[in-house]
């Protein structure tokens, strides 16, 4: 609270604000959270097919924040760059669009192998598709060949280890 006992408050407070638009991310941030997820994705997977899941549902959440950034990059890329997408995504469920918000309940595996594979291939088909949608919508490069020699060789590991 503020007290004007002088009567000149109005002029060292404005009088309207504006909230700051938010810039549109860059290429090279863009690129530098695709390259750090598939990484992590990859060191997830051999962590579960070693069969150390503390090691694997640790970086896991790496995994997650990566995601949780393109979650953000999308819903902005979708809605202009003002859109609210809250503090630390707090309400995710109300912001993000409906299909990533049921991917995600998918995205979460149990500490076991087969579980954790099957939110790991949920969690890298989703980053997938975003990342792919805000590469065309801010027209960035896409790393393609990069998301599908991971895939293929995830599914070979997969068909390996059943």
């Amino acid at each position: 609270m503020l007290l004007d006992k002088t009567g000149n408050g109005h002029l060292i407070i404005p009088q309207t604000t504006t909230t700051p638009l938010t810039p549109p991310i860059s290429e090279t941030a863009f690129l530098q959270v695709v390259n750090m997820y598939c990484f992590a994705s990859l060191y997830v997977a051999k962590q579960i097919l070693r069969h150390d899941m503390w090691v694997a549902k640790q970086r896991d959440t790496d995994c997650k924040q990566l995601l949780l950034q393109m979650i953000e990059w999308h819903a902005k890329a979708l809605h202009g760059a003002d859109y609210d997408t809250w503090h630390a995504e707090k309400f995710l469920n109300e912001w993000a669009e409906q299909e990533i918000v049921a991917d995600l309940k998918k995205s979460f595996g149990e500490y076991d192998p087969h579980h954790s594979w099957a939110a790991l291939i949920v969690s890298f088909e989703l980053f997938n598709r975003l990342s792919l949608e805000v590469a065309a919508k801010y027209k960035y490069t896409f790393p393609g060949d990069l998301f599908s020699h991971i895939q293929t060789w995830l599914e070979e590991q997969y068909d390996k280890h059943r």
